[in-house]
């Protein structure tokens, strides 16, 4: 794929060999299609990693490379471009280890640090988003029998165009949510004396789901 020098008896990279345009070729339509999607993930763009980094590497050993070719001067630059790096990035690294979607984690060992201290039977309902509670992973305490729940979305579900999936439904009304799976009406009520005469109202008690 590379055309001979002659002259020079070297072997240099033709024009025509030029990888960036290929690269682009594939990177572009892939992020492009899974835009679209209404379900998108980071995991998704994994396949394509390898060749961004190719691409950056290219930007980088040209940055590297310069206009000075004596070693000194390219080692310098390396050291710079690794600094800058690594500044750029440390903020991002601290917010996203330390504090982004940090509250599936911290609920967690709020939870198993209330079951130490009582070990008996839990059932533990997640009113969170999709998979986002690492559940069992991190409920197994000794002698506490744990049984978690968590807001249907599973494919069954989404498939349904007539369904309502739980997680959907606790997005639009929580408080309505709350009341048709906690909360149920006591047939026999309560009544009060007011000056307008005896009113009853419904009790709500809260039941099991």
């Amino acid at each position: 794929w590379s055309a001979v020098d002659a002259t020079a008896g070297q072997w240099r990279p033709s024009e025509r060999d030029n990888p960036l345009p290929t690269l682009f070729a594939i990177i572009s339509p892939y992020i492009a299609l899974h835009s679209v999607s209404a379900h998108k993930e980071f995991r998704f763009l994994l396949p394509i990693l390898p060749l961004v980094c190719i691409l950056v590497g290219q930007k980088v050993s040209k940055i590297v490379e310069g206009t000075e070719s004596s070693t000194h001067a390219q080692l310098r630059r390396c050291k710079l471009l690794f600094k800058g790096l690594l500044v750029s990035n440390f903020p991002h690294l601290i917010y996203l280890s330390m504090i982004h979607q940090r509250g599936p984690i911290a609920l967690n060992q709020f939870l198993s640090a209330r079951m130490e201290e009582n070990a008996r039977s839990y059932t533990v309902h997640y009113l969170m988003g999709c998979h986002s509670a690492p559940v069992y992973s991190h409920l197994h305490m000794p002698n506490s029998n744990v049984t978690v729940r968590h807001l249907d979305c599973s494919p069954e579900c989404r498939s349904d165009e007539e369904a309502i999936c739980e997680s959907d439904a606790f997005t639009r009304g929580p408080f309505g949510f709350m009341l048709s799976n906690y909360l149920h009406s006591s047939a026999e009520g309560t009544c009060e004396n007011s000056d307008e005469g005896e009113t009853c109202g419904e009790t709500l008690k809260i039941r099991s789901p």
